[in-house]
């Protein structure tokens, strides 16, 4: 439980951090975003098999 709590911390930081940033040019940069979104998803991922 502590893990999933620090994970789902983790996430609300990565998404607060990155969302606002890709809004404003979100018709422009929607391809790129999603790219970056999967991109920073799967570094989470590994991050959390690293530490875990």
């Amino acid at each position: 439980m502590q893990q999933r709590s620090w994970i789902s911390k983790f996430y609300a930081t990565i998404g607060s951090a990155t969302i606002p940033r890709i809004a404003p040019d979100a018709l422009n940069y929607s391809v790129a975003g999603a790219i970056r979104q999967k991109h920073i998803i799967a570094f989470v991922l590994f991050s959390a098999q690293v530490f875990f």
